[in-house]
């Protein structure tokens, strides 16, 4: 049906991409999406995983996202503490390359993520600090 069309659209696309020597990094960073639309974790976080290989040394604002997006996937599927690790490094990625979007995005799933923990004042307190955050009020009514 249309789940299938869409990724035989991504897959399409990812051939052309090939043919023309376009970086490929899009493709894997659509497929991740994909497949976290269809909570597979697994998948989404390989084609993450993929497109940041692609991303290195090569789109910095890319690579923050991508490490933002991991962290995501994580999160939902509650492995907290990988979940960290990612916004840890996605943060201070973003935080380098000027991603004030991605540092908002990612206090936002911080704070999500220690609600989930039970930690509720601190992560009041994390929500507060994302809203500090240029671009923030953006991601929370996006």
């Amino acid at each position: 049906g249309e789940k299938d069309s869409s990724l035989a659209h991504i897959q399409r696309g990812l051939d052309i991409a090939d043919s023309l020597s376009v970086e490929r990094m899009y493709g894997y960073m659509s497929l991740g999406e994909y497949y976290f639309r269809e909570s597979d974790w697994p998948e989404a976080i390989n084609y993450f995983r993929l497109s940041l290989s692609q991303a290195e040394g090569v789109n910095s604002i890319a690579q923050c996202d991508l490490l933002y997006e991991i962290g995501k996937v994580h999160l939902e599927d509650k492995q907290l503490d990988s979940a960290l690790v990612y916004f840890d490094e996605g943060e201070n990625s973003a935080k380098k390359f000027g991603s004030e979007e991605t540092v908002g995005k990612i206090r936002v799933c911080r704070a999500q993520d220690l609600y989930q923990k039970g930690s509720s004042t601190e992560a009041q307190a994390t929500i507060e600090h994302a809203l500090n955050a240029p671009q923030t009020a953006t991601v929370l009514s996006g």
